[in-house]
């Protein structure tokens, strides 16, 4: 691949697996993935931090009435979550769902545990996919 090639790739907020669809032959996929898996939850300290304000808005709402909808894995996304003091009622992962972000599914999925109609909620995204 070139290197105009690879900065086209979208490298953030889709899941791993199809950024490494996207870059390796579909044999070297699952030894990638392994190899990336390790690498990120072993990698959080400081390099893990809360958007500004985030704290301050998950403490102001109940906690039955908000979902983290991650692109990463469940092992990566406890790990980094944990990090940052971050415990959410309910996770979605990339493990939880046959598309990640941005395919709507995950958010349809917060949605569906929360007991709450899509359509009155509110979604803040840190990453362009």
């Amino acid at each position: 691949m070139s290197a105009e090639a690879f900065a086209r790739v979208e490298l953030q907020g889709r899941p791993a697996v199809e950024i490494i669809g996207d870059l390796l032959p579909a044999e070297r996929i699952l030894g990638a993935l392994a190899r990336i898996d390790e690498l990120e939850a072993a990698d959080v300290a400081g390099g893990v931090t809360l958007l500004p304000g985030t704290a301050d808005l998950l403490a102001a709402l109940p906690a039955d009435r908000w979902a983290v909808v991650i692109s990463a894995n469940r092992r990566v996304a406890t790990t980094r979550l944990a990090e940052v003091g971050v415990r959410p009622g309910q996770l979605v992962c990339a493990d939880d769902v046959p598309r990640g972000k941005p395919d709507p599914r995950p958010f349809l999925l917060a949605a569906r545990r929360l007991g709450v109609d899509p359509a009155r909620c509110v979604v803040f995204e840190d990453a362009p996919a």
